[in-house]
């Protein structure tokens, strides 16, 4: 799972299913990263969604009545892994 102040890159910057531009305007940019600035579950859902501090979507009322920005789907992105420059050095020696 990823977790809030991790950095993910986008893997999937494809259009949005079920004509979500109204409420998710802003794209993703495949290749682009992007810092999770929360997660969101729903119960009768499978997976979860991120909010990205680079990414802030207006809000939506829910059919419960609450209000939140809609989050992007997590399968969308993988962390980033940050390589250490000692090693790729050392490595690059050999």
């Amino acid at each position: 799972m990823l977790t809030i102040g991790q950095k993910v890159v986008c893997i999937d910057g494809s259009p949005l299913r079920n004509n979500c531009d109204a409420v998710l305007p802003l794209r993703l940019v495949e290749g682009r990263v992007y810092t999770v600035r929360s997660i969101h579950t729903e119960p009768r859902i499978q997976g979860y969604g991120v909010r990205l501090d680079e990414l802030v979507n207006p809000s939506i009322v829910w059919a419960d009545g609450t209000e939140c920005e809609w989050a992007y789907q997590s399968e969308r992105f993988r962390p980033v892994y940050s390589v250490d420059e000692t090693l790729l050095e050392t490595a690059s020696a050999t």
